[in-house]
């Protein structure tokens, strides 16, 4: 009989569908999402998707202005008439739910013999990218659950180093490559290197919000000298932003639209590209990195997100440095990217050109440089990041 593995997630997302999906071939899966997807504004839905595991939705969706999520707590008495002795547990360590996490914490620990992790996929961003109140909750809610649990998926070399911050040392733990696409479903091959346009073309993709620091990458893309065009692809509350640059900049800045997330959509786009670019304030890791790496298209990063320890086994010319000039923007309420923008210190702007001419120098001069770069960004990605690997790490330490 297959072991019972009970995950407990924040949200329904796509970016964990095939990974849930092969586990749970593995073991006998039952994933509990918290939240509906529509109460963080996402679009998509597990009744949507070729979904092979079984799940409970429950419906916590009130928020409190620290950005915690709350609901009806009478949900996680009935969510702990499912758990029997033996079954694993996993919970996910995520700032808005992490009170929901906490309550479920401390019920499951009255029932014997489960086995019990905590799944982190944070890292250490420094003071600035939140507001006080919310890094301040954050960090106190983070403190007590991690200090109540001694089994951990973690899923960077970064969330190790967060986790040691709050308790050490980590002794029962795993590392989980982060990944989104099993090894049956990658390109057999990165896509072939374009020798005859005259500038190369960098994209981004992803979730308009602030943290993605996207008013910087458009306003230094916008008054670069260094030759390139830029896609955008994606949508959100900084939608405004992409609308102005792409106004100001016509020749030099394109929006692609919502990308609607097929394999054949993602293809399209990424077969454009010559470089992404990920400019993120706070990132916990970046899979559309992963993803642009099955292509074999180079990631330029920001050292502050997780993925940039993949890139930096790639070549780490192409992340910068991000640094501010102020610890808080902000005591409480939303915070845009454009305050992130004036938080930077100049040196932020300096590297990241350094990045982009370095970058624009390996693929006009050096062809066959490039196309070794981008052999080396596809075969890192498709041998090391697959769903593969990471259920062989989740089922070792279960």
């Amino acid at each position: 009989m297959k072991k019972r593995l009970i995950i407990v997630q924040n949200f329904f997302s796509k970016q964990r569908l095939y990974l849930f999906n092969q586990l749970a071939q593995k073991v006998n899966l039952l994933v509990v999402y918290l939240q509906p997807p529509k109460s963080e504004h996402r679009k998509w839905t597990p009744e949507e998707e070729s979904i092979r595991y079984k799940y409970i939705q429950l419906n916590f969706n009130k928020k409190l202005p620290t950005g915690i999520v709350w609901g009806n707590f009478k949900q996680l008495k009935k969510l702990t008439a499912f758990i029997k002795p033996n079954d694993a547990v996993v919970l996910l360590l995520n700032h808005p739910t992490n009170l929901i996490m906490l309550k479920l914490l401390r019920l499951l620990k009255q029932i014997k013999s489960i086995d019990l992790f905590l799944w982190v996929e944070d890292t250490i961003y420094g003071n600035w990218v939140d507001s006080l109140t919310h890094k301040y909750v954050k960090s106190v809610l983070d403190a007590v659950i991690i200090r109540q649990s001694n089994k951990f998926l973690l899923f960077s070399k970064a969330s190790k180093r967060y986790v040691e911050t709050y308790t050490k040392p980590v002794k029962k733990f795993t590392i989980v490559p982060q990944a989104n696409l099993p090894r049956r479903l990658l390109p057999t091959k990165p896509h072939p290197v374009s020798k005859t346009k005259p500038v190369p073309t960098f994209g981004f993709l992803g979730y308009f919000v602030f943290q993605k620091n996207l008013y910087f990458l458009l306003n230094s893309f916008c008054n670069s000298s260094i030759p390139g065009k830029l896609i955008i692809a994606g949508g959100g509350p900084e939608q405004h932003h992409v609308t102005y640059f792409t106004r100001e900049c016509p020749r030099k800045i394109k929006y692609s639209g919502y990308l609607k997330d097929t394999p054949e959509n993602k293809r399209k786009f990424f077969q454009q590209l010559d470089y992404l670019i990920l400019p993120s304030a706070k990132e916990v890791w970046g899979l559309v990195v992963n993803e642009a790496m099955y292509f074999g298209v180079p990631a330029i990063v920001s050292e502050n997100v997780g993925a940039s320890e993949l890139v930096e086994q790639v070549d780490q010319n192409l992340i910068f440095n991000i640094k501010n000039t102020r610890n808080y923007i902000k005591i409480h309420g939303t915070i845009d990217s454009q305050e992130i923008y004036k938080s930077l210190s100049p040196k932020t702007q300096k590297d990241f050109y350094r990045t982009l001419k370095y970058a624009y120098n390996l693929w006009k001069n050096n062809h066959i440089a490039y196309r070794d770069l981008s052999q080396k960004a596809y075969d890192i990605a498709t041998q090391k990041y697959t769903v593969d690997n990471a259920i062989h790490s989740i089922l070792k330490i279960m």
